[in-house]
């Protein structure tokens, strides 16, 4: 039973010894980002890839948070597109039988403005309480030897395991790595994979939010190695694990008790880890303004600059890198640059539209 326990225990031992690896090693916690994505100036137009993992998962998760105009406008965008599918095949083959409809069409640009309140504190949701409550249950768990039998073995385990992880979850270097930049930027950035993906997310700064382009890649706070307190910490909090575990194998009797605990937790984890969240959950509280799609992709940056000067054409350059286009398409940019000129200043709605 002890081999059992110790087995089903080893995950903390593991992050343990990965947590002094990485703070030592890789100098920061937070691991690198899962989804990778482009990040383009919307000022300047310059384009690099993401190194956040928290704005990784703000675009991961845009499925599911995105507003409702965002969803009505593309669920209609691919519908006209699957009309111009079968008008398309009914003129060249007379008929429109095996056209399915279209999963995706062009590019759909939502656009979102920051917003100054809990910047930087995120908004407790669903997983949150999720941890709260499996806390609850595993204690609940563990007391029940110590109420029948007196034997505190897996109660003092269980809330040893349970101390150590929110302990490491508040140490303040978690902080400064996932918001590593300055607040009140008024730069605008777009998130997007790019070209040929369906959505592009443009956050506006407007003097309140995050700076996004210095947390996409990284600031200077980052790339320093993390402090002494940090390592000192996470060290501490390491041999504490191995204490834990070394104890949790030596338990003769309830040990189930601390397994099935074990378990409780690890399915909580499996559930945050594949779980989606609002920005509000990522610290960036964001207002939604605008959506903005047609069916091809370069019709949807030129309706783009239309609203927003100079924004359309500074994502050029990402969706088309070979800069190839009609004609008709290189008088229109140039049309419209020629506004944005006059106009001057950064990508804001235009006041003619």
């Amino acid at each position: 039973m002890s081999v059992v326990a110790n087995r089903s225990l080893s995950g903390c031992v593991s992050y343990g010894l990965n947590a002094v690896v990485s703070a030592i090693g890789k100098n920061r916690l937070m691991p690198d980002t899962d989804h990778p994505c482009k990040i383009i100036n919307g000022e300047t137009g310059t384009s690099f890839d993401n190194t956040s993992w928290v704005l990784g998962r703000l675009l991961r998760d845009h499925d599911y948070w995105k507003h409702k105009d965002v969803h009505d406008h593309l669920k209609d965008k691919i519908t006209r597109k699957w009309d111009q599918m079968k008008l398309d095949s009914i003129t060249t083959h007379g008929t429109c039988a095996n056209v399915r409809r279209p999963k995706k069409a062009g590019l759909c640009v939502s656009i979102y403005k920051a917003k100054e309140e809990c910047l930087g504190r995120p908004k407790r949701d669903k997983f949150d309480y999720s941890g709260m409550l499996t806390t609850l249950l595993q204690l609940l768990l563990s007391a029940v030897p110590l109420i029948r039998e007196g034997d505190w073995s897996p109660f003092l385990t269980t809330l040893s395991g349970s101390l150590l992880s929110i302990i490491s979850g508040c140490l303040r270097q978690w902080r400064r790595e996932k918001w590593p930049c300055c607040a009140n930027s008024e730069k605008t950035v777009v998130l997007t994979k790019g070209a040929g993906c369906q959505h592009a997310i443009v956050i506006i700064g407007d003097g309140r939010g995050f700076d996004l382009e210095e947390m996409a890649v990284g600031s200077e706070e980052r790339d320093l190695p993390c402090d002494i307190f940090t390592r000192v910490a996470v060290f501490i909090l390491a041999v504490l694990w191995v204490l834990l575990v070394i104890f949790a194998a030596g338990l003769k009797t309830n040990a189930w008790y601390v397994i099935t605990a074990g378990g409780m937790g690890t399915i909580q984890n499996a559930y945050v880890v594949g779980g989606k969240r609002t920005p509000e959950s990522f610290g960036l509280p964001l207002e939604f303004l605008d959506v903005i799609g047609e069916i091809g992709v370069m019709d949807t940056l030129l309706a783009v600059e239309e609203k927003y000067p100079n924004l359309g054409s500074n994502m050029v350059s990402t969706f088309f890198p070979d800069g190839q286009m009609t004609e008709e398409y290189h008088l229109k940019w140039e049309a419209l640059r020629a506004r944005a000129a006059l106009q001057g200043g950064k990508p804001r709605r235009s006041q003619t539209i």
